[in-house]
């Protein structure tokens, strides 16, 4: 069986699958790739997490992603943020 037709199996008939179980306690998620199930376990579960703290003037704010925190620093603290002035003569809006 080639190697697309067994992934075709266990993806849409859930043939041959090696279920990866989460294993805290009451959670019922099972992923069928190991790489989704370490997602859940950080999403969800706080469990193998990188945490990108903020840290600017002493903000506590910390994300699981860098994206995340990016958008929090722009929105919270203006930085990296890229301002559109409207171009009509004496008008201060941005």
């Amino acid at each position: 069986m080639t190697g697309n037709l067994k992934q075709h199996k266990a993806n849409v008939h859930n043939i041959d699958i090696v279920w990866h179980p989460c294993t805290e306690i009451e959670c019922g998620y099972r992923a069928k790739r190991k790489g989704d199930l370490n997602k859940h376990l950080a999403q969800i579960h706080n469990i193998g997490v990188t945490w990108h703290p903020c840290g600017e003037g002493g903000c506590l704010f910390r994300a699981k992603r860098k994206d995340t925190l990016n958008i929090h620093k722009s929105h919270i603290h203006n930085i990296g943020v890229r301002w559109h002035p409207c171009t009509e003569i004496g008008c201060e809006y941005r």
